[in-house]
């Protein structure tokens, strides 16, 4: 019995970082710069996540914004590709490294501990997240996924760009 309940969590764990990882993928690689000689050409992609949060991404040869809607059903725009990350997830901090992007995170949870580059970072709390301990870092994107949706409205009365992934509740998300 309880061989099935891990089991049921460890897809249900598998299908969030899937999500979260498309989500990143695009949010830090929305904006790329095109070859200067050929003409500028404006391409847009829509990737549907689930049925609780979606990522749309702009593309041109200038600097454009990129839009992102979380599972929260609020949508983050972001002037350029994410720069200095603040993640409150330790999976989303493994992805951030898996895909290339952990030069990019500034601090991370307190749980946050793999890859090994992860342990290093300074952090912040991730039972009780502070906002005033992200300002600090200066970041243009705080990462929440699980349990912490409570704290996010907090966080962006202060004007923070927040990204919300909630673990999705079973198998179809």
């Amino acid at each position: 019995m309880l061989g099935n309940y891990l089991w049921r969590r460890a897809r249900r764990a598998g299908f969030a970082l899937a999500l979260l990882t498309a989500a990143l993928a695009l949010v830090l690689t929305g904006c790329s710069e095109d070859d200067a000689s050929e003409p500028t050409a404006t391409t847009e992609a829509t990737s549907t996540a689930s049925a609780t949060g979606s990522v749309e991404g702009t593309s041109t040869a200038t600097p454009a914004s990129i839009e992102v809607t979380d599972s929260s059903g609020e949508t983050i725009v972001l002037e350029a590709p994410a720069s200095r990350i603040v993640s409150h997830s330790p999976a989303a901090t493994e992805i951030l490294f898996a895909i290339g992007a952990g030069d990019l995170v500034v601090a991370a949870d307190e749980y946050s501990n793999y890859p090994a580059e992860a342990e290093s970072l300074p952090k912040v709390t991730y039972s009780t997240p502070d906002p005033e301990q992200d300002l600090a870092f200066d970041p243009d994107l705080v990462i929440f996924a699980g349990r912490q949706e409570s704290s996010l409205d907090h966080f962006r009365e202060l004007d923070l760009r927040v990204f919300y992934l909630e673990e999705p509740r079973d198998l179809e998300g």
